[in-house]
């Protein structure tokens, strides 16, 4: 495919190097714009600029409509151009042989086919699959048996849906290598899964496929692990100056995330640890998952964000240029606050706890009220020193690295029920 897609690139560059289109016979593409016909041949579709005016003319216009009556006409590689331009329009129909179809795989498996011969049946089976491929590609099983199920009541008989199957994903692994898509030049992870908690720079590594259900090797008949797995970010314990990364993997429609260290994901022994927090992974695929995950970072070292993290609280850096970690929320000199969870940039550092209780424990520190609300309960202490000397202690641990001052404590001593854990 590949070959097949810059075959059909160069052939449309020398036609317009020539100022040529191609022969007046020449099978086309029949678009009804709005009230203007447009006929186009797919070798059109290879120059960036006309392909990308014709979209625009196609997605704006108040209907459009698309007749592929000569869609298997076509050689392969510009059968192959038609469905990549077409699966990217927004707003566009589809006729065979008089219906309107709403979506492109479905018009395709209804064209009609002279079954008898060869070349047609196979120009037909490859235009499904490539559809399929284009159109769902996180459902490829189901595109598959509906494939089928057409050839069934074409009569014809002897396909596996597992053959049509390991075609299809055969097509999809082509076109991840080739970085070709309905509207990116790349493949990336949002692509195959458009809720994963990653940028849109974040690609599938070559050699892999990623859907909403599984992660696998390319052309292998069955999934190897079974739900998608991600590398959010990448990062480093500013203590201890080990690597990590935030794992993400989707399970029950339900993204989970958790920061490990790097060695965890690197061994396939270690990494069966994490089976235990919902990590699909055991004895079997440990070894694929290891692989995966390594290449999936070499392929997104560039893309994916890389944050420093700190297991304790408080002033973090030297002399506290970091700011000050308070639970999950990160201060700094503008006084802006981070709750790992924010969309802007990304903060210097955040606190991971090494624990699920410390996590829990970082998770307590929230802000609320308001400043006014706050003086006005503090008001009544006004006349009671000693509860006072508890207060104002409070105050003093974060301004200790300031006041280059040692480490204090207050205590409360006394006979029972006279205030103590009142005052605390």
């Amino acid at each position: 495919m590949k070959d097949s897609v810059q075959k059909a690139k160069q052939a449309g560059k020398s036609s317009q190097s020539n100022g040529q289109d191609a022969a007046d016979d020449a099978p086309r593409l029949t678009f009804t714009i709005g009230e203007t016909k447009e006929k186009v041949t797919p070798a059109r579709l290879a120059k960036d600029k006309f392909a990308d005016a014709l979209r625009q003319r196609c997605d704006t216009a108040t209907s459009t409509a698309c007749n592929l009556k000569q869609l298997l006409a076509l050689p392969d590689a510009e059968r192959w151009l038609a469905l990549d331009f077409l699966a990217g329009l927004k707003n566009c129909t589809f006729t065979v042989t008089g219906n309107c179809h709403d979506h492109l795989f479905d018009a395709v498996l209804a064209l009609p086919v002279k079954t008898e011969k060869t070349e047609p049946m196979r120009n037909w089976k490859l235009a499904a699959l490539e559809a399929a491929v284009l159109c769902y590609p996180d459902a490829l099983d189901i595109a598959c048996n509906r494939v089928r199920e057409r050839m069934r009541a074409m009569k014809v008989t002897g396909v596996k849906n597992a053959s049509l199957l390991a075609e299809a994903r055969e097509i999809l692994s082509q076109l991840q290598r080739a970085g070709q898509s309905a509207s990116t030049k790349t493949t990336t992870v949002l692509m195959a899964v458009p809720d994963a908690p990653v940028s849109d720079k974040v690609v599938v590594p070559s050699g892999w496929l990623l859907t909403d259900r599984a992660v696998e090797r390319s052309g292998e008949p069955a999934p190897s692990i079974c739900a998608p797995v991600v590398i959010a970010e990448r990062g480093a314990d500013a203590q201890r100056g080990a690597e990590l990364f935030a794992l993400a993997w989707k399970r029950n429609d339900r993204w989970y995330k958790r920061i490990v260290n790097r060695r965890e994901v690197a061994d396939q022994r270690a990494i069966l640890m994490l089976a235990e927090s919902g990590l699909p992974v055991n004895s079997i695929n440990a070894r694929t998952l290891v692989q995966y995950l390594d290449d999936y970072e070499s392929a997104n070292l560039d893309a994916l964000p890389c944050v420093r993290v700190s297991g304790r609280m408080g002033w973090q850096g030297n002399n506290g240029k970091d700011g000050f970690l308070w639970g999950h929320n990160l201060v700094t000199a503008d006084g802006i606050h981070f709750d790992g969870k924010s969309e802007q940039s990304a903060p210097p550092i955040r606190f991971r706890g090494l624990d699920a209780g410390e996590e829990q424990l970082a998770g307590g520190f929230r802000r609320g009220g308001t400043f006014e609300g706050w003086l006005k309960a503090v008001k009544p202490l006004a006349d009671h020193p000693r509860a006072l000397i508890g207060l104002y202690g409070a105050f003093v641990p974060p301004m200790l690295q300031i006041l280059g001052a040692f480490d204090f404590m207050i205590d409360f001593a006394g006979s029972t029920s006279e205030g103590k854990t009142t005052a605390l």
